[in-house]
């Protein structure tokens, strides 16, 4: 029914959606970004050369003094015009790569390949090259957070803003139209009535705009995070989906206990609000009576419950936490 309350508000869904996405990805590629620029700063290692290892290139520069390398993964990572492979030939390059001033190795790490220089500066140019486009690729993700937050939030918020008040509206009719009888239950006094129509309305709104744009983008954070993580290191992964179940009834539990004792702390507003609301109306008679300080005992008491339910749930909160840091250790 929330949805088709909302139905008029359909297009802003979409724009909310893509928005919500976005910034599920933003997450993943900064930190894989991040991890890359942190790598970049390494790129260039002064090691002596291991001749007998990459089977002796017919290169003048290339000795056993330190000189500036670099190592990959993989040989598909090192590019280079001139390549040495095995079994100790260049390859497309001809003798013409005896002088080169600078070439690939694409056997040697086993499973790798390294990139020798023979000045520095052709190696630290290279690495300054790749962190000034790391750089640039964090400008872009930070105008891509802009856009995406501008998006979610703007969508999201102008679809519960017009979802609360048409609520707010119904149920503003419908308490018009009740008998008499209504009003006469304790229940259904006048400060309660104020209070549900100010703050469920809002409860739903919560629900539907917020919250579900939270859900796309963490559902999207979690699909992209598994996708890279299992590109850039499968075994790790495995150790902590391992702890996943271990995560999820910790937060179950920790959800269901902040939620009980919600429902709790709204009982309460209820009641200091009609208090409020009663006393206010009545001032008069309070005033006449003298009696302030049994009215201001009654809004109190009616609190106390709320400050006893804040307790339960500010507890809730740190065992939840302290067990999902716990699940999350073996990583």
């Amino acid at each position: 029914r929330a949805a088709a309350l909302n139905r008029p508000e359909a297009p802003w869904v979409v724009v909310g959606l893509v928005g919500a996405m976005v910034n599920g990805a933003l997450f993943p590629v900064l930190a894989t970004l991040l991890v890359e620029m942190l790598a970049a700063y390494f790129l260039c290692a002064k090691v002596a050369v291991d001749n007998k290892a990459i089977l002796y290139p017919p290169v003048a520069w290339v000795n056993n003094t330190g000189i500036l390398q670099t190592f990959y993964d993989s040989p598909g990572g090192c590019s280079a015009d001139c390549v040495w492979t095995k079994p100790g030939a260049w390859r497309g390059g001809g003798t013409q790569c005896d002088t080169a001033s600078t070439f690939c190795v694409d056997f040697f790490p086993d499973g790798g390949a390294v990139k020798l220089y023979e000045k520095q500066a052709l190696c630290y140019d290279g690495m300054t090259l790749t962190i000034r486009n790391y750089c640039l690729g964090f400008v872009g993700l930070a105008v891509a957070a802009l856009l995406a937050n501008l998006s979610q939030l703007y969508s999201f918020g102008r679809m519960g803003e017009h979802l609360t008040r048409r609520l707010r509206e119904r149920t503003f009719e419908a308490i018009l139209r009740q008998d008499i009888g209504f009003f006469d239950m304790e229940t259904n006094s006048v400060g309660a009535l104020t209070t549900k129509l100010a703050k469920d309305a809002s409860y739903v709104e919560g629900a539907v705009g917020t919250t579900l744009g939270l859900m796309v983008q963490n559902g999207t954070l979690m699909i992209i995070s598994l996708v890279i993580a299992f590109i850039r290191g499968w075994m790790l992964t495995l150790i902590c989906l391992a702890t996943f179940p271990i995560t999820i009834v910790a937060q179950y539990f920790q959800f269901q206990f902040i939620s009980g004792v919600g429902g709790q702390s709204s009982k309460a507003y209820e009641r200091a609000g009609a208090v409020a609301s009663e006393s206010v109306a009545a001032v008069r008679t309070v005033v006449s009576f003298g009696a302030e300080e049994k009215v201001e005992t009654r809004f109190h008491e009616a609190l106390s419950t709320d400050s006893k339910a804040v307790k339960k749930v500010a507890f809730g909160a740190g065992l939840g936490q302290v067990s999902l840091s716990l699940s999350l250790s073996p990583c």
